[in-house]
């Protein structure tokens, strides 16, 4: 279908140029009607966002973002962990008042004890990575879901990686989007 022929030739053409681009990307990519992030996601970089508040298991997180069109966040950069980890606190500050937090991002070593994964089957060895020391541990051989340790020292934020208890509730969890 073409634009309604009551539009002005100039308004018209715009929406058959852009429906032909949904066309084209819908036919070469399978994207033009993936599902995008939510309205109140935040953009850092060239992703989408949002913090979610509550003491889910790492799985039902992993559920709820996919549920939503995302995944549990994936960190490939210093920049991106450190502006990932202040979004989250600040909301976790407004929430709770908290100044130190635990936060589940996109990694797990679920599958095979010792090699940590981000939910999209890459390897987190080999790319960035921010764990703290001593970490990943394993502790009492029950540590398989990775998070985000967000603490304060010297009026720094600190944000760091550790391997916790999948079935924790911790402060909350992090959803990504592409779109």
């Amino acid at each position: 279908r073409r634009a309604s022929p009551g539009l002005n030739g100039a308004t018209k053409a715009v929406i058959d140029k852009r429906r032909d681009q949904l066309n084209t990307l819908r036919k070469t990519t399978g994207a033009a009607f993936a599902q995008r992030h939510p309205w109140d996601a935040v953009k850092i970089g060239d992703h989408w966002y949002q913090y979610f508040h509550g003491g889910y298991i790492w799985e039902s997180a992993q559920h709820m973002c996919d549920r939503l069109g995302g995944s549990l966040a994936i960190i490939e950069t210093a920049a991106e962990n450190q502006a990932v980890g202040q979004l989250a606190l600040t909301e976790i500050k407004r929430l709770t008042g908290a100044e130190n937090a635990g936060v589940f991002i996109g990694g797990s070593d679920l599958e095979t004890e010792g090699t940590f994964r981000w939910v999209n089957g890459r390897p987190v060895a080999g790319g960035f990575t921010a764990w703290q020391p001593g970490e990943p541990n394993n502790q009492n051989g029950r540590e398989d879901a990775m998070f985000l340790s967000l603490s304060f020292s010297n009026n720094k934020l600190n944000v760091l990686w550790a391997d916790g208890l999948h079935n924790a509730g911790l402060h909350g969890f992090i959803c990504e989007w592409e779109w």
